[in-house]
């Protein structure tokens, strides 16, 4: 059950980063605690060797998402309420957080990573605009694909955009070294059984659809199998 949640101020004895950081490594779901400060001052106490370390990160994380949203800002992108509020609050000076805070600042560390996956995949990977379309797209699109990173996701899924729970991306790179995206649910059985198979190269055959994604040009495949080779 979700931690009732308080109409007063949050105060934290840490960044409230930092905190997500480290329930995050102990196992913890910040949206089932994270607005318990009393509890997550008790547990930060419990672990103040590690927060030291999580502070730094925190700070990174920060600094990061201001660049990047000022950036955004400066060339007219600045385009969802979410990314103007977060700047906003990004360049506060804050002692106290209220719940909407929180809430935003709790999707940093995971956003982060995720951004720093697709950093990596636009440096390894030809992410530039498509030029060459097959309307309708073939259903035997055959490629071999070579996993680059994973991260999970919470929105504008691409194979059920009505589903806002988390899920599994899963990136890969394929011969023509392009980007390619394959989403998987959470709770899907056969998880494990692909978390090892995707450790080598994999060859599939499917339809794939081009998409866009902050500049960053990539496939996904909406249906596919797995072949022998």
């Amino acid at each position: 059950m979700l931690f009732e949640l308080s109409t007063e101020p949050h105060v934290y004895d840490y960044d409230p980063i930092a905190c997500c950081l480290l329930l995050h490594n102990i196992n913890h779901d910040p949206a089932r605690i994270i607005f318990d400060s009393e509890k997550v001052n008790l547990l930060c106490a419990q672990h103040t060797n590690q927060m030291k370390a999580y502070t730094v990160q925190a700070q990174e994380i920060r600094e990061f998402y201001k660049k990047k949203y000022m950036m955004y800002s400066l060339k007219g992108v600045l385009n969802t309420s979410f990314r103007r509020d977060l700047l906003t609050l990004l360049s506060e000076d804050k002692a106290h957080y209220v719940t909407d805070d929180i809430r935003q600042l709790m999707s940093l560390p995971r956003m982060y990573h995720e951004d720093r996956i697709l950093s990596d995949i636009d440096e390894k990977c030809n992410t530039e605009s498509f030029t060459n379309f097959k309307l309708p797209r073939p259903n035997d699109t055959r490629s071999q694909l070579s996993l680059i990173g994973i991260h999970t996701k919470k929105s504008r899924r691409i194979s059920k955009s009505k589903d806002n729970s988390e899920y599994f991306c899963y990136w890969f790179e394929d011969e023509d070294n392009r980007a390619n995206l394959i989403e998987m649910d959470m709770d899907n059985p056969f998880r494990n059984i692909w978390r090892e198979l995707v450790q080598n190269t994999i060859t599939v055959v499917g339809t794939r659809t081009e998409h866009s994604r902050d500049q960053l040009n990539f496939y996904s495949w909406p249906t596919f199998e797995i072949l022998d080779k």
